[in-house]
């Protein structure tokens, strides 16, 4: 792929080596495992009710950006960011033998980042939740010759986007599938497994750990 067609396809966010390994991948549609990464910051509406637009997109770049570097420098990608929120995946279309294991890093080092932001009072008090979930998922670019979008689908998307959303019920951060916690190194120390749940939209329970 050409350099303009990778930022029509990812946007500004890729990182400079990003679009280097992108631009010798053919482009074609296919089904690989990726871990699936989304975030969501707490409380968002009762956050930014009494601020002026300008002030919202002011929070917002200052809470996102650091964000997005750290995504980058594990070799994420971002593939939505939403007004609350971002979703990220890891393994594609950048292929790695270990994307589950730098997703988990990335999401310890995006928690880390957010409450030292926090406490120096960079921003307001921010509390954020991520979910983590590895599985097979089909990707390849939607849409025509004047917008196209990377797109990835799949169940495994799916389970992401409600661990995320079941860290409100947990009283938790961040908590990641028996997927992801089977590809990490038994010296993560402070996992929890907190049994099996069922997530909507999704057949059978899924087991989970939380990290925080």
């Amino acid at each position: 792929m050409a350099k303009n067609q990778i930022e029509k396809l990812f946007g500004q966010q890729v990182s400079k080596e990003v679009v280097k390994a992108l631009i010798n991948q053919p482009e074609q549609s296919k089904k690989v495992e990726a871990s699936i990464m989304f975030l969501d910051i707490r409380d968002f509406t009762s956050l930014v009710e009494s601020k002026t637009p300008q002030e919202i997109i002011e929070y917002q770049n200052k809470v996102f950006e650091p964000i997005i570097d750290i995504i980058n420098d594990h070799e994420g990608i971002v593939n939505q960011i939403l007004g609350d929120g971002i979703m990220a995946s890891f393994g594609t279309p950048i292929e790695s033998e270990d994307h589950a294991s730098k997703a988990f890093q990335c999401g310890l080092k995006i928690l880390h980042k957010v409450e030292t932001m926090s406490n120096e009072k960079n921003i307001p008090f921010t509390k954020i939740g991520i979910g983590i979930h590895t599985g097979p998922v089909v990707t390849g670019n939607i849409g025509n010759d004047e917008r196209k979008q990377f797109s990835i689908s799949g169940s495994a998307v799916i389970i992401a986007a409600r661990l995320e959303q079941l860290n409100k019920k947990l009283a938790s951060q961040f908590v990641i599938s028996k997927e992801v916690f089977s590809c990490l190194n038994r010296d993560n120390g402070g996992i929890m497994a907190v049994g099996s749940h069922e997530l909507k939209g999704i057949g059978g329970k899924v087991e989970v750990y939380k990290v925080r």
